[in-house]
């Protein structure tokens, strides 16, 4: 009987150190799982099957890290893009609006292919207009990096 516990111990301590590697390996895995990317996984032994895990995953690791950081600076030129367009456009859908209202406030007689031209390139300006802000919120959005919330509201009571 005290052989059996002996033996058990003595395998429980082995198991134990034998697989510290993989204790360690699976507790890094979860801290970059939750955000921190600049943590990499206990390198093991060279030469050893949880020696080529370790080095895989933290090549891995690295790759992913490399690709996140070129998606972020994607997407700030993006989000730069969008503002710089967006602000470009103002200044000649501002022009066409201020041209369209002159001329639709004209008192000439107009042909009706006319008052519907020019009602159409009102329509088209505001819908520009619209465009140009919805993107400009978008980049304020974006540049604050949280989204807006919207509360509900009742309106019937």
């Amino acid at each position: 009987m005290e052989n059996a516990i002996a033996s058990g111990l003595i395998a429980w301590l082995v198991l134990g150190r034998a697989l510290r590697p993989v204790v360690d390996m699976a507790e890094a895995a979860r801290e970059i799982a939750e955000g921190d990317l600049e943590r990499r996984v206990p390198t093991a032994k060279e030469g050893t099957e949880l020696g080529q895990l370790s080095d895989a995953l933290n090549v891995m690791i690295g790759s992913l890290t490399a690709s996140l950081d070129e998606v972020r600076q994607s997407e700030a030129l993006l989000r730069e893009f969008v503002s710089d367009a967006s602000h470009e456009l103002r200044t000649p859908v501002t022009v066409i609006r201020g041209y369209s209202d002159l001329l639709g406030k004209e008192s000439r007689d107009r042909s009706e292919l006319e008052a519907r031209a020019l009602e159409r390139i009102g329509a088209e300006v505001a819908r520009l207009e619209h465009l140009i802000e919805q993107l400009l919120t978008l980049q304020s959005v974006a540049k604050s990096g949280h989204p807006q919330s919207h509360d509900s509201v009742d309106v019937l009571g």
